[in-house]
């Protein structure tokens, strides 16, 4: 084929048809450019922004409300006449009981004062404090293990504080319902089936808010069982035990003295051993095995548990939260420095709740006054033991 002859430089082009070709080569070319950079541009804008959500926004929940201070007339328990109160370290031996309860406990809502300002400053780019409710949910959809926690980036410290999931208490949210009373606990349970999925968190904060005086900035809820993967993760936890604890008529299992080492299962199947004490004990074999785990993450995590953990929280379908990657980032530095002296587990006291048997047969809980102080003291951040 032979070569065509270049056009001399000073050369016209005549054709109008060649001409119209070479003229929109031309145009296609600038505009493959600007449609290329425009594309780019959209590109790094959308990563932008996508970044900055994820920043901001929570990625497992919604934010909870904010509740008003609760101005109807106090919700009070009405027990029937001449019913016994049995005292809770009292429950196991029968035929002692406290004297008949002649006033029905003023459970009217309290307010929680503002902390003192501290005057020193936050660390890790954090708040001075802050407050997460923390729910670990059974199939039932009831709160088993009920935490309230206080983070304090001035005092680099973080208090715990267990509510008995036994409380019998006002409901001010579930009128509508005809429930007006009820374990703390079951309140979960109601908003998940009255107000929608989700709405358990906020059921649960509000009975909270209403019958403490407390708010939260964020909460967890993790579904109980699929904590045992979490556990299994980090290699299970160990613990010591002063005396055998028996499960067996739970059908689950039996813990003679001594040391053990729990995986997921056992450890899960070891806070839910209830019925051969009571609710304190519990709640004390919950906390043990909080202690051991937070011991394990300080000494033991590393990267691909880090990463192991992570991608197993993002796919775990149960788990709801409000945190979004900005709240989590002073958490994690404020970790590193904690020692675990500085991490402060609350139980309430025996003595400041009752034993008592509802009417149709539930075993529960009936807190006096000082539980409210307790409860505000611990998130006030001025708890003294």
């Amino acid at each position: 084929m032979k070569n065509r002859p270049s056009r001399p430089l000073n050369e016209e082009y005549n054709n109008p048809q060649e001409l119209e070709v070479i003229f929109g080569a031309f145009l296609m070319t600038k505009k493959r450019k600007r449609l290329i950079l425009f594309t780019g541009l959209l590109f790094a804008a959308l990563l932008v922004l996508g970044a900055v959500l994820i920043w901001v926004n929570p990625l497992f929940g919604s934010p909870l409300p904010t509740f008003e201070p609760f101005s109807g007339p106090p919700a009070t328990i009405n027990l029937p006449p001449n019913t016994t109160i049995i005292s809770t370290s009292e429950a196991n031996e029968p035929g002692e009981s406290l004297p008949e309860l002649e006033e029905t406990p003023d459970l009217s809502t309290p307010t929680v004062t503002d902390a003192t300002v501290p005057s020193a400053k936050a660390v890790c780019g954090g708040p001075d404090s802050m407050s997460v409710l923390v729910l670990g949910i059974d199939k039932s959809n009831q709160a088993d293990a009920i935490r309230l926690v206080r983070i304090d980036f001035v005092e680099k410290k973080i208090s715990i504080l267990a509510i008995p999931r036994d409380f019998y208490l006002p409901i001010v949210d579930m009128t509508d319902h005809g429930i007006t009373i009820g374990r703390i606990n079951a309140t979960y349970g109601y908003g998940e089936y009255f107000n929608g999925k989700g709405m358990g968190i906020v059921s649960i904060a509000e009975n909270l808010n209403h019958n403490y005086g407390v708010t939260f900035d964020h909460y967890i809820v993790m579904n109980f069982d699929n904590f045992a993967k979490y556990i299994d993760i980090l290699g299970g936890v160990d613990i010591y035990l002063e005396q055998p604890v028996n499960g067996t008529s739970q059908k689950l299992g039996y813990y003679k003295q001594g040391e053990h080492h729990l995986n997921g299962e056992s450890a899960i199947d070891f806070m839910r051993i209830r019925y051969i004490d009571s609710d304190f004990y519990r709640i004390r074999r919950q906390t043990q095995v909080f202690t051991a785990l937070y011991d394990k993450v300080m000494t033991e995590l590393t990267l691909g548990k880090i990463l192991n953990i992570g991608y197993t929280f993002v796919s775990d379908s149960s788990v709801q939260s409000d945190f979004a990657v900005k709240d989590v980032a002073p958490l994690l530095c404020l970790a590193k420095s904690l020692k675990p002296s500085d991490i402060q587990f609350v139980e309430i006291p025996q003595d400041m709740y009752k034993g008592f048997t509802t009417p149709k047969g539930g075993a529960v809980k009936i807190p006096d006054d000082r539980v409210i102080e307790l409860v505000q003291s611990v998130m006030r951040g001025n708890y003294q033991e």
